[in-house]
């Protein structure tokens, strides 16, 4: 459900908002994934990272307590930092400063709060209640953007904003429903101590070299919208910006999912001192993850047409070649992530920054170049297919380095060969033109896919070793 509501979202907003309102969309949502990524995500790993331990102590409620003082702070330095870069970037001209200053503002104490509390409960193993929180907040939030740009005004700000009016209310209730589960309560000398220089030394450490390794990945992922909107315009910032984003879209939505069922047990696992017990646990991970990821790739880039046809309209098609370029960014994407885990159970991340930094210097100086060409549209997505190409090989060697790589070549031969069976829907290329033919298409490829994806779920959890 969540797959298919965040793909009717797309087909929703490329219905109701016009091109460069489309384009606003993606530039606002750059804007706000730089405070997320390099503020809040980091500081989200370590809470992961440490979650068991605090949980088991009872101690959540003071981590929380702590954790909303820093998300305050961040929503009021965010006012300066958006101040600065429409008025002096000349970042999203054509939107009201102070409107957006203060949706920022919103959007990122709101946002981090329900990204926060949901997933908290899927790592404690409440899946059930974070199924429901989960899909509340989607179908609420894509019911309340329907509205607001349908009654209201028909602006990327207004779509936005019935996303954060649902998050704020299902978090409410999944704050309720957290409390129940911990009955603690708020320790004010607990919470003092969380204060104390060697906590904050530790947690430092550990979320500074992600903070700088974030900023390097919004750069490498984000930026290139900036400077798009800035040399090319707003016109083709929507059209890469949503055939990259139906990828990412696809591949989020399938990441997220095996995330959910998968990382819970992962966290769980290396939550020991053990070594050996941590390199076999990612070995299981990564046996289990990294096929599904270059088989949704495979689906993405197959079905592009079909899938561009169905959720973006005529309009669009041609942001098909963006669909099979993104769905290539995207596994290099999700490869480098699961390879970056290694450094987080590891607690060595500063061997995430070297990565990334030579990813968002490939993504950034090549789109600029890109972007004052005369065939801007060839080098730009080049340029992002480069970096993310760079960011994998990099890491993939700096990770060797903390711990020795194994992959299970035998299930990723599996995986591809699996995926064989979609090249048959090249036959029906002349047609994607049609609904039907492209709703079809994508309905019977789609099981197929589900039903493989199960059989390759089963094959990992049926005792296969990882191969070196």
């Amino acid at each position: 459900m969540q797959i298919v509501l965040s793909l009717v979202s797309v087909r929703l907003f490329t219905m109701l908002l016009s091109p460069s309102q489309v384009g606003n969309l993606f530039l606002i949502n750059s804007i706000i994934a730089f405070f997320g990524l390099v503020l809040i995500n980091p500081v989200g790993m370590y809470l992961n990272r440490r979650l068991h331990h605090w949980f088991s102590r009872g101690r959540m409620p003071d981590v929380f307590f702590v954790f909303n003082l820093y998300l305050m702070g961040v929503s009021l330095v965010s006012l300066p930092i958006v101040l600065f870069l429409t008025k002096v970037l000349h970042v999203g001209s054509g939107l009201n400063v102070m409107v957006l200053m203060t949706f920022v503002m919103m959007n990122i104490y709101v946002s981090s709060w329900n990204q926060t509390i949901i997933p908290a409960l899927n790592m404690l193993q409440h899946r059930k209640s974070f199924v429901a929180f989960s899909l509340l907040t989607t179908i609420i939030g894509l019911a309340c953007s329907v509205i607001f740009v349908s009654l209201i005004e028909r602006g990327a700000l207004w779509w936005l904003l019935g996303q954060v009016s649902a998050q704020s209310v299902v978090t409410i209730a999944a704050f309720v429903y957290f409390h129940k589960i911990t009955r603690a309560k708020i320790s004010r000398g607990i919470a003092r101590r969380n204060y104390s220089p060697g906590n904050i030394k530790y947690a430092f450490n550990f979320v500074l070299p992600l903070a700088v390794t974030t900023l390097f990945w919004w750069l490498q992922n984000q930026s290139y919208r900036m400077i798009v909107e800035h040399i090319v315009g707003l016109e083709y910032l929507a059209m890469i910006g949503l055939g990259l984003s139906i990828a990412a879209n696809i591949s989020a939505a399938v990441e997220s999912l095996v995330q959910q069922f998968y990382y819970p047990i992962y966290y769980g696992q290396i939550n020991t001192d053990d070594k050996a017990t941590r390199q076999t646990a990612w070995e299981k991970m990564a046996g289990f993850t990294l096929p599904i990821y270059v088989s949704t790739a495979i689906f993405a880039a197959l079905l592009s047409p079909f899938i561009v046809s169905v959720l973006a309209g005529p309009r669009y098609q041609g942001v098909t070649i963006y669909v099979v370029i993104g769905a290539l960014i995207e596994l290099f994407r999700a490869s480098s992530g699961l390879l970056a885990s290694v450094a987080h159970a590891e607690l060595k991340t500063r061997y995430l920054v070297k990565p990334y930094f030579i990813g968002a210097l490939c993504a950034v100086a090549g789109v600029y170049f890109g972007a004052r060409q005369l065939h801007s549209q060839v080098f730009i997505p080049l340029a992002l297919v480069l970096s993310g190409f760079m960011v994998m090989i990099v890491m993939f060697f700096e990770m060797n380095r903390v711990m020795p790589i194994q992959f299970n070549w035998p299930a990723l031969a599996r995986s591809f060969l699996m995926s064989l069976p979609l090249v048959a829907v090249l036959a029906a290329y002349h047609l994607s033109q049609s609904l039907v033919v492209s709703v079809a298409v994508c309905a019977v490829s789609g099981i197929y896919f589900i039903g493989s994806q199960y059989l390759m779920l089963k094959g990992s959890f049926g005792g296969g070793k990882a191969h070196g």
